[in-house]
């Protein structure tokens, strides 16, 4: 049977009477036990009323709305609401998902929650720490000048003239949080190196060195425990598709202050140049290599006024106040990769600081593998990457130092040809391995114009063997 209103208490205020005869007329039905057991009476306070939609079943038990209240993620009613940090009030059964911060005691859901040496933190004590933690973006510390000679460590690197280098390592995938703490203890409160959150990776993490000599970094620098961590925590680097390698240089590589905006265009130009080789060593796709890695493409290679106004974070070689950053290569937990990617770029720059713009615009990709290759280790590198195997010409520094060299003396040289005097034009370089005694020879053939057709003439050479370090000079 339909419950009768239940409003007796209500019935002296009734202003229109035939409407209260009916309600009693409805109520006369049950008896006065029946009529009792309609009244809700909450369990906690007492509060009793025939309003059934002022109460609420919690364990079987009527509470009115005074004595409860609702979760504030689920919004089931309950009597016992816990607070947590960032989701108000939750419920016994939400609960299970908040673990406490072991510094502040604030509850904080599992998906928030951060591991600092094994202990789990909020993300304000995580950010308070001193030390070993996730430092974002660009929030760099105080930087260290590594070096094997500890006097020579100083909190500004900046003003030193050493040649420093410094890697950034990208990651991510794995079991952030452990990885993040074994990292940070490793790392000596910051004195190696620290970690950053990068916008660029997928819950990943950055591995950024302290600026170091390059015998620190092959002698000292924790690398191969930092390679070792990131498997161990299973953190991925080449396989996803947006971690890189990212190698920074001191200015001081690349010469004196007369010759560093010349180096810095010449590296321009063979990256440029030869972006197929590049991307190919890079081990990166087509599409990481064209996003991370863009071309120059200067109208004229030389002008670095073009270059300034060009260079942006995501050129394949960005220059900034102290550094010069190459971000070829994808991200590498494998030591050799990582020592051999700052072998080639160190290379790189040796062979642009060494040689004049004629001789790096005359360069061939042979040559470039070649002078890139002359380590053990840069060899293997390359000649895995390229997928076939070539011929290293082992005498290529030779042989552009002594065309480097033939070209400093071209301008004073005078040839006599018919009893006329010429300027000797571009060389032709050529490479001879003596059949006695197996040694190379980098003959320099001077050219004049023919008296006759007005075409070049090769009359001279010039040539310079390993045995003797000697000028040979021969009509």
């Amino acid at each position: 049977m339909r419950r009768p209103k239940k409003v007796l208490f209500l019935l002296s205020e009734l202003k229109d009477l035939s409407t209260g005869f009916e309600w009693w007329k409805n109520m006369s039905e049950f008896n006065e036990e029946e009529i009792t057991n309609l009244l809700n009476v909450c369990a906690n306070c007492g509060y009793s009323s025939y309003e059934d939609d002022e109460f609420t079943v919690i364990d079987g038990n009527l509470y009115c709305e005074g004595c409860f209240e609702r979760c504030d993620v689920c919004g089931h009613a309950s009597l016992l609401l816990v607070e947590t940090q960032n989701d108000g009030r939750v419920c016994e059964y939400c609960r299970e998902y908040y673990i406490p911060c072991e510094l502040c005691g604030d509850l904080i859901h599992e998906d928030g929650i951060r591991m600092h040496r094994g202990r789990y933190l909020c993300v304000y004590c995580y950010d308070d720490l001193p030390n070993g933690y996730i430092r974002d973006y660009h929030d760099n510390p105080s930087l260290i000048c590594r070096s094997m000679d500890d006097s020579e460590d100083m909190r500004s690197y900046w003003s030193t003239d050493l040649n420093l280098l410094g890697i950034e390592m990208e990651m991510q995938e794995g079991d952030i949080d452990l990885c993040a703490a074994q990292l940070s203890d490793l790392l000596d409160e910051e004195t190696l190196g620290y970690l950053m959150h990068d916008g660029s990776l997928d819950n990943g993490i950055e591995v950024v060195s302290m600026p170091m000599t390059r015998d620190f970094f092959d002698r000292k620098y924790p690398l191969t425990d930092i390679c070792r961590i990131a498997k161990e925590t299973a953190m991925k680097a080449h396989d996803p598709d947006e971690p890189g390698l990212h190698i920074h240089l001191s200015w001081s590589w690349f010469g004196d202050d007369l010759n560093q905006k010349n180096t810095l265009l010449k590296c321009v130009y063979l990256l440029d140049k030869y972006r197929d080789f590049w991307e190919t060593i890079s081990r990166r796709s087509d599409y990481s290599f064209e996003k991370w890695c863009e071309p120059y493409h200067l109208a004229y290679w030389r002008d670095y006024d073009e270059l300034e106004r060009l260079n942006n974070h995501y050129k394949i070689l960005n220059f900034r106040r102290h550094t010069i950053e190459l971000r070829v290569f994808k991200g590498s937990i494998v030591e050799n990769t990582i020592r051999t990617s700052v072998d080639i770029y160190i290379g790189l720059v040796d062979l642009c600081r060494s040689h004049s713009f004629e001789i790096i615009e005359a360069i061939s990709l042979k040559d470039l593998v070649s002078y890139l290759s002359l380590s053990e280790r840069s060899e293997k590198y390359i000649k895995k990457w390229l997928k076939y195997d070539f011929e290293i010409n082992k005498g290529i520094k030779l042989k552009l130092d002594f065309a480097e060299e033939f070209l400093k003396i071209k301008a004073k040289m005078k040839l006599n040809y018919f009893n006329q005097e010429y300027t000797a034009l571009d060389p032709r370089i050529e490479e001879h391995i003596d059949p006695l005694y197996g040694y190379t020879e980098i003959r320099v053939y001077p050219c004049i114009p023919d008296v006759f057709s007005g075409n070049p003439v090769n009359i001279h050479f010039m040539g310079i063997n390993p045995q003797n370090n000697g000028y040979t000079e021969c009509m």
